[in-house]
């Protein structure tokens, strides 16, 4: 606040006058060059505040009134995480907190979803596998069941494998993820298959020989939300 006792200016402005008191206090405790620096201040002109103004346009004014060869060295920031901060990442004014953050001086956070999530893009490999061949009366035995799985999923990594995906889906090493569906028969697996032909879905139809029958469908790695509308009706394999 100003000293007891001084007529603030016209068009003086609460920042100002804030910042002004400030130097005062400190200029008191025996340090002339602030005592100085106050009195430029209080001649230092600065625009009425009001609907218009920015606020941080005060700042620049002041800084200009202040060259930092003679402040002290302010303490470095974020590039671009202040308004009106240069992009060395300096202090539009050493020594003032962000009127807008208080004590922080850091980046804005990352983007997040509608729902508060942290965007991220999950890649999952989907193996649909029909779920009547280990019933009457096919009885396939569990073995040549997860051999059609893995038949699958090998082939269409095969002829996928230069795809971007495919390479940080295999990179991921331990971390990667696969999802395996069960078609009821081989009625439902064909029409899932002609559904992602329809809609651009690189998939791989795995037909077993010698017996001619079509017994999994597996895609390559996607983002989860790219092909799950695709595959909702499906349950997973129990």
């Amino acid at each position: 606040m100003p000293r007891a006792g001084r007529r603030r200016p016209a068009g003086d402005s609460p920042l100002r006058s804030a910042l002004g008191g400030v130097l005062a206090l400190v200029a008191s405790e025996r340090r002339p060059r602030l005592s100085a620096w106050s009195q430029r201040l209080a001649t230092t002109r600065v625009p009425p505040t009001d609907a218009s103004y920015d606020g941080h346009q005060a700042l620049l004014s002041l800084k200009s009134a202040f060259p930092y060869s003679k402040m002290a060295a302010p303490a470095p920031c974020d590039a671009g995480s202040s308004p009106g901060g240069s992009r060395t990442g300096r202090r539009p004014f050493p020594g003032v907190r962000s009127p807008l953050r208080g004590n922080g001086w850091r980046r804005p956070p990352p983007p997040r979803l509608p729902g508060g999530k942290m965007a991220s893009r999950v890649l999952v490999q989907y193996v649909v596998l029909r779920g009547d061949l280990r019933r009457e009366p096919l009885s396939w035995p569990l073995g040549a069941l997860v051999a059609q799985a893995c038949h699958a999923a090998l082939a269409v990594v095969h002829a996928h494998y230069a795809h971007a995906d495919t390479a940080a889906y295999l990179a991921q090493g331990g971390g990667m993820r696969t999802v395996v569906l069960e078609a009821p028969d081989e009625h439902a697996l064909s029409a899932l298959a002609e559904t992602l032909q329809k809609n651009g879905i690189d998939h791989k139809v795995w037909v077993e020989q010698p017996e001619n029958v079509a017994t999994c469908v597996a895609l390559r790695p996607y983002p989860k939300e790219h092909v799950h509308r695709h595959l909702k009706t499906f349950k997973l394999l129990k």
